[in-house]
């Protein structure tokens, strides 16, 4: 009975999740998106400093690729679970191919002005944010 509670509850986040995607896919797309745009990068450069900037390059690696990809092989060699560990390293692949094929499909560029570190590649999706949801 647990189980289907889990299952039905991730499968709601996971409708949810995708909702929000769209949404958020439709504002880029027709444009309606900048003036949100505007006030976050206001806001982001209302606050940079070195600290914070320096503790989130930290955070931003843990969602890198080489760490999650080294994290995941890991796994791989030394769970006990081989079946879990292996779609772990599979899930994260997918991802990463799902994102590519979603930055090629909404080419939107990076912000410019708030770069804080150096990034290549198109802005959305975030393949941080996507690969560590």
């Amino acid at each position: 009975m647990k189980k289907n509670k889990e299952k039905k509850n991730m499968l709601i986040f996971l409708g949810i999740v995708i909702i929000l995607f769209i949404c958020l896919s439709i504002l880029i797309i027709t444009g309606n998106f900048n003036y949100i745009d505007t006030k976050f990068h206001s806001f982001i450069l209302d606050i940079r400093n070195d600290y914070l900037t320096s503790f989130l390059n930290v955070i931003t690696n843990f969602a890198g690729a080489s760490f999650l990809l080294a994290v995941s092989f890991i796994l791989l060699i030394f769970m006990k679970k081989k079946k879990m560990a292996l779609y772990i390293f599979i899930n994260l692949v997918l991802a990463f191919m799902t994102n590519e094929i979603f930055k090629s499909i909404f080419i939107r560029e990076r912000p410019v002005g708030i770069n804080l570190i150096l990034e290549t590649g198109y802005s959305f999706p975030s393949g941080h944010s996507m690969v560590a949801l």
